[in-house]
């Protein structure tokens, strides 16, 4: 639990030190992120189910492929960065970090093709190199287990799904659970049409490091919501609404 907290209070620091970064000037709206990431909301995590690989290590890995995308050097860039995602396979649930970053890798890379850019030819190279042992090793011996033995998929109704994410969103700030998936499913649509803008944005200048690490972290986290989903929606809907998520 000490650890878990530690790598909390990390992301946190790693998280403002990435704001800076992308856009220099401090803001008031920088007191959010301390207040997201140390939200004591998430005290399942910490506490009462203390799994370091469920979410708070790929948060950890999320903000240094972040750090590292966003840097100037190409040898940094691009090597610690598919380093990071890479190792985040291996933490089980950070796979979608790891496919957060593969997509914006081959998105750059496309656009660096298309802009007759291949000075950056041999990192490029390397870092699919790192990305697919990486993805071999994890692999190999893998052994898909869902830790519940209810699952079923697809689960009938299909609408509790929704049901589901809307409990997930509306326990992240401190509500009566009664109002929780009201204010869940307008956090939702709000979160999705923000990703829908943000991918539109990204895929017209893949160069913009702001849109580039807001799709990064925005695709991690909905892999993530609908994968529980998918996993535990059998347990009850306002399972959702569950401290760890």
């Amino acid at each position: 639990s000490y650890m878990i907290a530690s790598f909390l209070i990390l992301s946190a620091t790693l998280c403002l030190s990435l704001k800076r970064r992308l856009f220099s000037k401090p803001s008031i709206w920088d007191l959010s992120i301390p207040l997201i990431v140390l939200n004591p909301v998430q005290v399942g995590t910490v506490i009462m189910v203390p799994n370091i690989s469920h979410s708070v290590l790929p948060l950890f890995f999320l903000f240094c492929v972040g750090h590292c995308w966003v840097s100037r050097k190409s040898t940094f860039r691009f090597a610690a960065a598919s380093t990071f995602a890479a190792l985040s396979l291996f933490t089980g649930f950070g796979i979608f970090v790891y496919i957060g970053f593969a997509v914006l890798f081959l998105s750059d890379w496309i656009m660096s093709i298309r802009s007759g850019w291949r000075s950056e030819l041999p990192f490029r190279v390397f870092v699919l190199i790192v990305l697919v042992l990486g993805a071999i090793i994890f692999l190999t011996e893998y052994r898909w287990d869902p830790s519940n033995d209810e699952m079923v998929f697809p689960h009938e109704p299909w609408s509790d799904y929704v049901v589901f994410l809307n409990y997930m969103f509306g326990r992240f700030i401190f509500i009566s659970k009664f109002a929780r998936p009201y204010l869940g499913m307008v956090l939702l649509i709000v979160s999705l049409a923000v990703c829908a803008y943000t991918a539109c944005r990204f895929f017209l200048d893949s160069k913009s490091r702001v849109f580039s690490i807001a799709l990064l972290g925005l695709s991690t986290s909905f892999g993530f919501v609908v994968m529980a989903a998918i996993g535990r929606v059998s347990l009850g809907v306002d399972g959702g609404g569950s401290s760890r998520y």
